[in-house]
Parts: structure tokens; sequence; C-alpha cells
């Protein structure tokens, strides 16, 4: 009992590792999948700047190198061909234009000139006519930047992690503790049971009433199923001891009136009494004095009955039985 009890909170233990694990999982792909709709997003914005550089029929270059100056501040190497294929600007054009202060905060955050990957393009357009495409790629980002995302699954990883130690820990302990508690009373009924089966009425099993968990109030199968066995076990050493009584009483009781009925029935057969009636008439009465007591003991064996339902009491009346046992031997 003690083990399955203990395996029934393993496998609990166990299937709550599986649903972390799926959890785990679940939020790595979450979000992946906000990185990748945030790049998606800074890409149409960088798409939108970059079509807005494009008018009447021909680029703004200040307005386009700005925008790729903004695609590099959100991550991208980019550059931009025409609808011959002809490269119109890179990410490389933007840089030589810079200023020494602002390339040298571009250099801190990214390693330049050049991404990493292979580039992604998308067409580019301008009143619902294709002027081009723009390719991107991400740059390599330097210091804590890019760790920042690599620490969040890393933490994730360890929040869901310790979350089930705890849980698992605390599980696996109340599993020892409720396989151990509960079992017990379980096993002291068993081994009581296999005293009665050998015939020893005299084990009982112990109530929890000074236990931790008799603060409530209502009693559980436990309690009630302890309190069954110790009434079933009384009423059975009860049970026992009256048989033993009855079975030497009426052997007693039935020995003498019996050797009377054969005493004169023998002297009948020999001769020896001279007043048959008589003697047959004391017969019949013995045999009365038998009737009498068979129908005492069923009286018993209704009382004995009653030994065996808990809470319920059931009256006798002896008075009859016992006056007429009284009177046939006042009366011989």
């Amino acid at each position: 009992m003690r083990t399955k009890l203990f395996l029934s909170f393993l496998l609990i233990i166990l299937l709550a590792l599986l649903s972390n694990l799926v959890f785990e999982k679940l939020i790595i792909n979450d979000f992946d999948e906000y990185v990748k709709g945030n790049n998606e997003d800074r890409i149409y914005w960088v798409m939108a700047s970059v079509e807005g550089s494009y008018k009447e029929g021909r680029w703004d270059e200040v307005s386009l190198r700005d925008s790729i100056h903004w695609a590099m501040m959100l991550g991208f190497e980019t550059y931009i061909t025409d609808l011959k294929g002809k490269t119109i600007i890179t990410t490389s054009d933007v840089l030589a234009h810079l200023s020494a202060t602002m390339l040298r905060r571009m250099a801190s955050l990214f390693e330049l000139p050049t991404g990493y990957g292979d580039f992604i393009w998308y067409p580019l357009f301008v009143e619902g006519k294709e002027i081009g495409k723009i390719y991107f790629r991400p740059l390599k980002r330097r210091g804590y930047l890019p760790r920042k995302e690599e620490i969040f699954r890393k933490r994730g990883r360890q929040f869901l992690l310790i979350t089930f130690a705890i849980a698992g820990g605390g599980a696996l302990f109340l599993s020892l503790a409720f396989s151990f508690f509960l079992s017990r009373p379980l096993k002291e009924l068993t081994l009581a049971a296999e005293k009665v089966a050998e015939g020893d009425f005299s084990s009982r099993v112990s109530l929890r009433e000074n236990r931790f968990w008799r603060l409530f109030a209502k009693k559980d199968e436990i309690d009630r199923l302890s309190e069954s066995f110790n009434f079933m076990v009384t009423a059975l050493q009860k049970e026992d001891t009256l048989r033993k009584h009855l079975t030497t009483n009426i052997a007693h009781e039935l020995r003498t009136p019996l050797t009377v009925v054969k005493g004169n029935l023998e002297a009948i057969e020999d001769g020896i009494v001279k007043d048959v009636n008589q003697a047959l008439k004391g017969i019949k009465r013995e045999i009365d004095r038998i009737i009498e007591l068979i129908q005492g003991i069923e009286d018993l064996t209704q009382a004995e009955a009653s030994f065996f339902k808990k809470g319920k009491k059931v009256e006798i009346d002896l008075y009859d039985f016992i006056k007429e046992t009284l009177s046939a031997y006042e009366h011989p």
C-alpha cells in the first residue's frame, strides 16, 4: 500500500515535470515569435521610410541615407537596388558620411560594416508601382545587447527549474509523509485482521484520536473502518466466549434429561417398572425439558445475533425461559 501511494505521487511529479518542460518550450517559442515579429515590424518601418524617400521618379539621397542609418540603428545591414539590379545605396555608403563621433558610437554597438547570415529582400512600391528592392540582414551586436535575448531564455529556464524543484521537492516530501501516515493504519488493520483469522480475538487497532489530522471535525474512512473493525472483533470475541459456554452448558443440561429418559426406557424394557404409564409420563416430562432448553437456546441465539449490529440494541425477554427452567427443578 505504501509503495503504491508513493508511486502514485511520483507519477504526479513526473507529469508536473512533463508539463513544466512543455510550458518552457511554449514560452521560448512565444518569445522567439515575439522577437521575430519585432524584427519584421522594424523592417516594415525602414521600408516605409525608404519608400518615402522616392519622390517624383527619383531618390532623395539625404532622406535615403537617413533611412539606411535608421536601419543600422535598428540592427540591420541593408542595401537597395533598382529594377535593373543596380545598387543604389549600401550601409557602407552611409557609414562613409557619418561623423567620427557617430561612427564611434555605432562601432560600440555593432560590428561594422557587415552583418551575418543571408540577405532577405523585400520589394519597394510607390503608388502601387515597384521601384526596386531592399535587402536586410542582421548586424552582430556588441556588449550586453546581444546577450539580452539569451539571458531572457536562460532566466526563463532557471525560473521553471526552480519552481519545479520547489514544487517537486515539496510533492516528494508530502508523498513520503502521506504514504507513511496513510498506510500505517491500514498496515495495522491488516496485521490485526491476520491475527483474527488465526483465532486471536484480542487484537485491536488504535484509533487516531491524538494524531494531527484529528483536528478536523469529521471522521474519515480510516477512522470509521478502525471503529468498525474493533466492534467486529469485540462481537466475535463475545460470540466465541458465549459459544464455548453454551457448548459446555448444553452438554451438561442435555445429559441429565437424556440419562433419565434412557434409564426409564431401559427399566421398561427390562420389565422393572410396573407402572409403564407413569414411566412414560416421566419420559415425556424430560422430553419437554429438552424442548424448553432448545427454545431457550434459540432465544440466546437471537441475543447473540445482536452482538453484530453496531449501534442497535435488541431486547430479549428471557423471563419465561428462566421461569420454566427453574420450575423444572422445583418440580422434579
